[in-house]
This record gives structure tokens, sequence and C-alpha cells, in this order.
């Protein structure tokens, strides 16, 4: 879908996006997700170097799965779903250009490297209901000051 001259893409009549469906995509700049969308499956939407704005916060995703956006060194807004449960492993690796994001309360589980390689992240706030925060899953973000849990 095209708006306003820029190449985006509205998730619609598919309530799980599959494994490596728009991996490598460069035309992307940027994906909204619908209601009816449940999941994002493994390296559904990596290395879409293009991407810069991610927004799931309209959708009922309860799961990102491994490497979901892992590389997508353009992103620099990033909206979760509030349904969201479980990040996978290497999740968003290398997404170098997130500064903040909103983790729903019904976040339980990050995979391991979950976050690694994102440089500019400066703040999460985790809720009680995180039982596992994965290995390594800040490794290379530099300037990270505040985690709460």
């Amino acid at each position: 879908m095209y708006k306003s001259g820029v190449c985006g893409y509205r998730g619609r009549r598919t309530s799980h996006y599959r494994t490596k469906g728009f991996l490598w995509m460069y035309i992307f700049k940027s994906v909204e997700f619908s209601k009816g969308t449940l999941s994002v499956g493994a390296y559904a939407f990596a290395r879409c170097s293009s991407l810069k704005n991610v927004d799931m916060s309209g959708s009922q995703i309860y799961e990102l799965g491994q490497f979901a956006f892992g590389e997508c060194y353009s992103i620099t807004d990033l909206k979760l779903s509030e349904y969201t449960k479980t990040l996978g492993d290497y999740c968003f690796q290398g997404c170098n250009r997130i500064k903040n994001i909103d983790i729903p309360d019904n976040l339980s589980s990050v995979g391991n490297c979950a976050f690694a390689g994102c440089e500019l992240l400066e703040h999460l706030d985790f809720s009680e209901r995180l039982i596992k925060l994965g290995d390594f899953c800040f490794i290379g973000c530099k300037i990270f000051s505040m985690l709460d849990c």
C-alpha cells in the first residue's frame, strides 16, 4: 500500500506472518499490522534495511519470532502490541537506531540477544509479569541507562 509517496505495508487478512515472508525487502518504509494479526514468524521482516516505522499497536500480536525484525537498521519508531507476550531470540538484534520501546505489561519472555546491538537503546520498563530475560539480551547496547523490572 502506498501512502503519501512512501512505500508501506498494512497487514490485512492474515493472522500470522510467515517465516521469511518479507526477508530482504528493501522497499518497505513502514509496516502497520491490523487487529487480526496474531504473530510474526521467524525472519519475517529481517534485514528490511529501509524499514523505519513498525506499528503493532492496533494488532493482537502475541509473539514475535526469532530474528523477526533482526538487522532492520533503519527502524526508529517501534510500537508493540499490548498483547505481546513473547519476543523471540534476536528479535530486534542490530536495530541500532531504536532509542525507546514501550514494553507491554503482558510481556513475559524476552529471548536471547533480543536487543543485542541496539546501540542507542536508552530505556526499557518491564512489568512484574516478566519471567524470562534471555542471555546476552542487551549486549552491545552502549548508552543503555535504565532497566526497570
